[in-house]
């Protein structure tokens, strides 16, 4: 009996290990970030947009590295993002990444940041159609669709 009873002990306790493993933990830190991406940070919050660093850049400062670039996120389309930071004429801006609703931005400084629209994607291997209908729904031109459509198919 006393066996059985140890077992479930150690069940029990492995379930409670597993459960707040699972359960995701916010770590607060502080970022130095460079002085252009706090323009750009600030002209996104003015127009009340919000604007996140993600990726390599958090996973570097977490490591205690030097982030080599920041990738960015926010909420705002990429006409949005374009039209906001289109008011600082010294930012050149590049909307090649439109299909995937990314606006890189360069500044003066000689940084390059490409500022991604907040999405959910999920696929499965092959599932053309699940990437052709996150497509639609970030406003890619149609003829776009099919191009890739047919390049995909080949």
């Amino acid at each position: 009996m006393r066996n059985k009873k140890t077992i479930n002990e150690l069940r029990t306790l492995v379930r409670s290990i597993l459960a707040e493993a699972a359960t995701p933990q916010r770590v607060r830190f502080r970022m130095n970030l460079p002085e252009d991406l706090l323009e750009i940070h600030e002209m996104m919050k003015a127009s009340g947009e919000e604007l996140y660093v993600v990726g390599g850049a958090v996973r570097d400062v977490l490591m205690d590295k030097e982030p080599k670039d920041y990738d960015l996120t926010t909420g705002a389309s990429p006409e949005r993002v374009m039209d906001i930071l289109s008011q600082d004429e010294s930012l050149k801006l590049d909307v090649t990444g439109k299909m995937f609703g990314v606006v890189r931005a360069w500044t003066p400084e000689g940084n390059e940041y490409e500022i991604a629209t907040f999405r959910k994607e999920t696929y499965n291997t092959g599932d053309l159609e699940a990437f052709v209908r996150f497509l639609e729904r970030n406003d890619v031109d149609k003829n776009e669709i099919e191009k890739f459509k047919s390049m995909s198919m080949k």
